[in-house]
């Protein structure tokens, strides 16, 4: 065990099947957080592993194949600062040793090689730390390897596009990729630089490359601007028989807004890091690339007589039509409202916002339990339907902080209608969950997984088969879609990683050789611990792109709000859900779900100070600072507004003696105030940030007022200057 405390101790991460990611850790750079690299390991269910001479390398001590792996950590999430304090007991290396020894963690064989007891770590990682920490741990664990199936299955020969399935077991992937995936690849690529998961140089590289694919395309690869829903991996054609889609061509739309907000804030970082190609370029190739593909979108071409978007048209380019011959149009709540408020939204081809007010939100009254009955909406739709679209769209409720009352108030994120998104999905997500239980506890044979297990919503459940399932209308073998599941965790989270710990266990599963959930890319497509048709699989295990995109977005929203905070960004979409009703606040950024279910409008922050080098004097024996110019600078500026709007008043309140005065962004740094009159007395300042509609400059949008600074002068003249004593700048609380 010496041996092992000796020396620069190094850590490395290896994947055992395939081996194609290799990186060295320094320990010592990241001591303080050595335990939770060994709780991390422990996520993916081994029993032992062999720790080598000075931790160079770690080899296999059983005969079982270990299945799961760790991708390439260039800056491991572990850092973040949140958790720096929780493992800040643990600075002392050869401490943390002895600790994992005394707890039986770490048992020496020899001098040179200790064995790692994987459940024993377990029991002391869940005694040692709270709930959010182990969730951190088991989440970020499972979410490196839902992004492996995006890194690894692309390829440089096609595009870096990824096939829009893959079998696990077979590694057979598709010879397709989905438009409508892509989208979520692109966006879990910025992911994973992010939490540095891969390297910028190449995650922007594969970016440039992707986004060029669907740059370039042209003639009978497009309709409109609307892209097919589907694209042969070798050859980049159209693939054969496959339609346009105007809902497919909104989620890579989606996926990329969040590529160019990304982008634009990381400016700076990424033209001056020297392993960028082309650092200069990069970031306004991409930018330009992506508002191509938005701009070049005639949404008013895919109107219907009734004004709905159409589903698109076929390979022959005429409309997609039902059995009675109509066209299909999208008239009815479902996953595509996002494509409604991307189309409002184009700055080129917009249609008109009333369209909205039409769609058909049926209301209906359902039990959720014996005591309570809820008004909800499309109930009957799989999950997917409520997921897609608030993996990018931050629907909650506001949380608004009040300074001046030292309180707050929740606002409604609601639409002209009158409708609470976020809110509904929550409902219906606890539905699906309360409807399957029933059945199993009514029906336990023919519905023995519903005992224990839930989740509808559309799956593979056999090679050749895709079923969707919903509540009421469609049941197919008691079957259940884990992924699906996983996505609902921002509308309850312990129900979610209740089922998440569940599945990991095998808990409640028939036997040893009953097929695993769990693959090297996540949860697989489906399951049913019930009798199977015929070409049904009991675990399907294939993974499909957009359901692990959705599932993998999902799961940072609730740790970190990542994604909403980028999509919020994008001035097209909240400009126009603006124009459809919905009350927008600016804010700086987003809070994560984990931490509050209301989202929270974070206002800009000021400072006031003396220009001009103030003296300081001594008068009735206080100390003053003196000057001739009282001025302001916003500490918190943002490059998304137009202006700020200052609010000053002799009253806390600001209910009388209000004064307005606009600040140009020239002036954010210093700004004078009360240039041309000022009088002795208390003076109480807050601020708010404020930009125009850019779909219609008339209505303007606000952030929160910021806290209240009061600042108590007094008017003194000294040589025939007029001069302010600063006698008090404070915060109020």
């Amino acid at each position: 065990m010496e041996n092992i405390l000796q020396g620069e101790s190094c850590l490395r991460i290896k994947r055992l099947r395939g081996g194609a990611f290799l990186k060295e850790l320094s320990l010592q750079r990241f001591v303080s957080l050595s335990f939770f690299l060994f709780a991390f390991f422990l996520l993916n269910h081994e029993s032992h592993w062999v720790l080598g001479d000075s931790l160079k390398s770690f080899q296999k001590s059983q005969l079982t194949e270990r299945k799961n792996f760790f991708l390439h950590f260039e800056k491991p999430f572990v850092t973040r600062k949140d958790f720096n304090r929780t493992f800040s007991s643990f600075f002392d290396r050869n401490r943390l040793w002895k600790k994992l020894v005394d707890f039986r963690i770490i048992i020496p064989k020899t001098s040179k090689f200790a064995f790692i007891d994987f459940s024993r770590l377990s029991e002391e990682v869940e005694k040692q730390f709270p709930k959010e920490v182990i969730r951190f741990l088991y989440l970020s664990s499972y979410m490196c390897k839902i992004f492996a199936y995006f890194w690894e299955q692309a390829l440089s020969a096609h595009h870096y596009l990824v096939p829009q399935f893959f079998d696990v077991d077979t590694d057979n992937a598709d010879a397709w990729c989905s438009t409508g995936g892509m989208g979520f690849v692109c966006a879990s690529y910025i992911l994973g630089i992010e939490k540095g998961w891969v390297p910028l140089s190449e995650t922007l590289f594969r970016l440039h490359k992707i986004l060029s694919f669907f740059d370039s395309l042209s003639g009978k690869d497009l309709k409109h601007g609307f892209l097919a829903h589907f694209y042969e991996l070798s050859t980049g054609d159209r693939a054969k028989y496959v339609e346009y889609s105007t809902l497919d061509t909104a989620w890579l739309i989606m996926g990329i807004l969040l590529v160019k907000s990304y982008v634009l804030e990381k400016r700076d970082m990424i033209e001056s890091d020297v392993s960028v190609n082309n650092r200069k370029e990069i970031v306004k190739d991409i930018v330009d690339m992506v508002d191509r593909i938005y701009d070049r979108v005639e949404w008013s071409a895919a109107e219907s007589e009734g004004g709905f978007l159409i589903h698109g048209w076929d390979y022959d380019e005429f409309l997609l039509t039902g059995a009675d011959g109509k066209s299909l149009t999208y008239s009815e709540f479902d996953e595509s409202y996002p494509m409604y408020i991307l189309s409002v939204g184009s700055s080129k081809h917009p249609i008109s916002r009333n369209i909205w007010s039409k769609i058909d939100r049926q209301m209906n009254k359902i039990s959720l339990n014996e005591n309570l009955k809820v008004d909800v909406f499309g109930e009957k739709l799989g999950l997917f339907a409520h997921i897609y679209p608030l993996t990018y769209l931050d629907m909650r409720d506001y949380f608004i902080k009040d300074f001046v009352r030292s309180s707050g108030e929740i606002l409604f994120f609601k639409d002209s209608e009158n409708i609470r998104y976020f809110d509904n999905a929550k409902k219906v997500t606890y539905l699906n969950y309360t409807y399957t239980k029933s059945l199993g506890e009514i029906f336990p044979e023919k519905y023995s997984t519903y005992i224990n297990y839930w989740g509808l919503s559309a799956v593979w459940s056999g090679f050749n088969h895709y079923d969707i399932l919903e509540p009421y209308t469609r049941l197919s073998e008691a079957r259940v879609a884990p992924s699906s599941m996983m996505g609902t965790i921002v509308f309850d989270p312990d129900l979610v990683f209740f089922q998440f710990k569940s599945l990991r266990e095998r808990k409640y599963f028939p036997d040893e050789g009953f097929p695993d959930v769990d693959s090297k890319y996540g949860f697989v497509s489906s399951f049913t611990l019930g009798e199977v048709d015929v070409n049904r699989e009991p675990v399907m295990r294939r993974v499909l792109d957009i359901d692990k995109g959705a599932e993998l977005l999902m799961l940072e929203n609730y740790l970190t709000g990542f994604v909403w905070q980028m999509i919020q960004q994008n001035s097209n979409i909240t400009d126009a859900l603006d124009l459809l009703g919905f009350l927008v606040i600016l804010s700086q950024k987003n809070t994560a779900l984990k931490d509050s279910l209301y989202k929270e409008s974070i206002a800009p922050r000021f400072e006031l100070f003396l220009k001009n080098s103030p003296t300081i004097f001594l008068k009735d024996g206080d100390k003053v600072l003196r000057s001739d110019q009282v001025c302001l600078k916003i500490t918190s500026a943002s490059v998304g507004f137009d202006s700020y709007e200052l609010e000053v008043s002799s009253c806390s309140d600001f209910s009388d003696n209000c004064e307005h005065l606009e600040i140009a962004l020239d002036d954010i740094f210093s700004y004078r105030l009360h240039e041309n009159e000022v009088s002795t007395g208390s003076f109480f300042y807050r601020l708010r940030g404020k930009r125009a509609n850019i779909l219609d400059s008339d209505r303007l949008l606000y952030t929160n007022w910021s806290p209240v600074k009061r600042l108590d002068i007094n008017v003194s003249s000294l040589n025939g200057s007029l001069f302010v004593d600063f006698l008090k700048n404070l915060d109020v609380d």
